[in-house]
């Protein structure tokens, strides 16, 4: 984050895959309890791939803002930031656990399951893409690119591996 101009495209890349991110959320079907089963395709799969390639530029800029943040920072603090991460990150991985297991319960169960819905399809299909591309899994993607990017500066500062 060294440039003004790094610091607006991660802001304008970050929007992207956020406005994406909703985007696979709104064509994603929602199954009704007892109704009947969509055979109109993964309408939210098409939308999947450019927000996959918008947040991997996204998680880029992430990890040059983590490496930033961590050589530039407040010493005491900055060794901090490690630590801090990691709590966020088990309560992203925690809640997109309930959120997966929510959506098969929902759904009756996982592919192998006679009695689901998505029986004999593969797991990501038109009911499941959001476990996939949800909120915990964007911010947890956040998340460990900010930790990447000072644990690479954090052992760059102890073992010159990653020089300039």
């Amino acid at each position: 984050m060294q440039t003004k101009s790094d610091r607006i495209l991660l802001i304008v890349f970050l929007s992207l895959s956020a406005a994406f991110f909703g985007f696979v959320r709104l064509f994603t079907f929602a199954y009704k309890t007892g109704g009947p089963v969509s055979g109109n395709g993964n309408p939210g799969l098409l939308i999947a791939f450019p927000a996959l390639v918008f947040y991997s530029v996204t998680l880029f800029y992430i990890y040059k803002a983590g490496r930033y943040f961590f050589r530039f920072g407040n010493r005491r603090v900055a060794s901090r930031y490690p630590l801090v991460l990691f709590f966020p990150l088990a309560v992203c991985g925690y809640g997109e656990f309930r959120f997966a297991r929510s959506l098969l319960r929902h759904l009756g169960g996982g592919p192998g399951d006679p009695d689901s819905v998505i029986y004999r399809w593969p797991l990501l299909n038109q009911y499941t893409n959001t476990m996939f591309l949800n909120a915990y899994t964007f911010i947890g993607g956040i998340l460990i690119a900010l930790l990447i990017g000072c644990c690479v500066e954090g052992s760059r500062r102890v073992w010159p591996l990653f020089p300039e």
